[in-house]
């Protein structure tokens, strides 16, 4: 009968020696998992959350507009970062002109330097009731 290799190391498990190895792996591999799942894998994921999220805003007070990174929970309005007013809402961009505008909850409204006309009946999670 040919032996392979496997057939050796089911021998070799079967001794003393090869318990010992195969128990001593099985332990350093659930010493290790469990590293892993309570320690945290660190790196890129846990700066992106602990950095917050990233909003466009628009201050009302200054005209000024831009992203910032805050915290997930944050409340608006913020202080504003250029004239530091509590008067900076949360923007996003125009689809046709790509400026940073009021985020408004009126029905319908219009981007203030192109015209472009938004439509919240169509979103009724950001329509007024």
């Amino acid at each position: 009968m040919e032996r392979n290799p496997f057939s050796r190391l089911r021998e070799w498990m079967s001794t003393a020696a090869g318990r010992w190895a195969a128990i001593t792996l099985a332990l350093l591999a659930v010493g290790a998992a469990a590293a892993v799942f309570f320690g945290g894998s660190g790196g890129e994921a846990d700066d992106i959350r602990s950095g917050g999220r990233r909003y466009l805003y628009y201050c009302r007070q200054c005209k000024a507009t831009g992203e910032i990174r805050l915290a997930w929970d944050a409340k608006f309005p913020i202080n504003c970062p250029k004239c530091d007013k509590r008067e900076a809402v949360i923007g996003f961009r125009c689809n046709k002109c790509g400026r940073i505008i009021e985020d408004r909850r009126d029905p319908v409204f219009e981007c203030p330097h192109c015209q472009q006309v938004y439509d919240n009946r169509l979103n009724p999670w950001k329509a007024k009731k």
